[in-house]
């Protein structure tokens, strides 16, 4: 039985959507990867999603993302059952996802071109602020190979931002990156949600990014997947990451985690 986060963010903002999954179920073949998944999240809050490689995290997100179906149950979006991408969402992926053969530039406005984002004036304003909000400014013109894996990423970000969307889903977007400008661009990230406050469904397996980023962390188990606890973070924003790792919150809340963590691979080892 899935519960809300505890402490919901700033009520009444327009641009971001509540999502909920009620008893969802996912089936590849004879596998079952996703088994009675069931959480609310309002709008406008952070949430990570946390569990071990290959759990299922990333079919969860592609599901709310509507780029794979659920064989039970359901996803609602802003209220509304999804059968789809929901035009309200916008992912960032792992991989960056840039095409190489246009520009920075071009990629960023890529998304806009396709939905129809306004006139080319107002498209180009509206790419130029967020290549100007991720820190790419006199990179418009450059390919993505000529840029660094941090900021290839920091593009993907702006190319998800620059939709204006409602919810953003995003796939351990700093899992390729180093330790250091992870670090930066967790900062970063946390300064732009800290002002525009659209939803945020986070996918990671490192427990210390989603106590730094998350309002609430949910917990899944390993395949077949479920949420096996919703653990809500008290601590005050605006956040810093290396102001929360020195919080004796981020220990406790680490420790928490690890331990569910763990019981969960105990249990697996104990039914095999």
């Amino acid at each position: 039985m899935g519960s809300t986060v505890a402490e919901a963010a700033p009520p009444g903002r327009a641009h971001a959507a509540s999502v909920e999954c009620r008893n969802v179920e996912k089936w590849f073949g004879e596998l079952n990867v996703l088994a009675d998944v069931a959480f609310s999240i309002p709008a406008g809050a952070f949430v990570s999603v946390l569990g071990p490689s290959g759990c299922g995290k990333t079919t969860l997100m592609r599901a709310i993302g509507g780029l794979t179906g659920v064989d039970d149950g359901e996803i609602l979006v802003g209220g509304r059952r999804i059968d789809g991408p929901p035009p309200e969402a916008a992912i960032v992926f792992q991989q960056f996802g840039l095409m190489p053969w246009k520009t920075i530039y071009d990629n960023v406005a890529f998304g806009l071109t396709v939905r129809g984002g306004g006139s080319k004036r107002e498209i180009e304003e509206r790419v130029r602020h967020y290549i100007d909000l991720v820190h790419l400014s006199g990179f418009e013109h450059s390919y993505p190979y000529q840029v660094s894996g941090g900021m290839q990423q920091r593009a993907g970000l702006a190319r998800a931002l620059a939709v204006e969307p409602q919810l953003l889903l995003m796939d351990e977007p700093f899992a390729s990156v180093d330790a250091m400008t992870r670090e930066i661009l967790h900062d970063e990230l946390l300064g732009i949600w800290e002002r525009d406050r659209r939803t945020v469904v986070f996918i990671t397996h490192s427990i210390d990014e989603a106590i730094v980023l998350s309002d609430e962390i949910f917990v899944m188990s390993r395949s077949p997947a479920t949420v096996v606890a919703q653990i809500p973070v008290d601590i005050p924003r605006p956040r810093r990451e290396r102001t929360v790792r020195g919080l004796p919150q981020f220990a406790e809340l680490r420790e928490r985690c690890w331990d569910l963590l763990d019981r969960g691979g105990a249990e697996e080892a104990a039914r095999s």
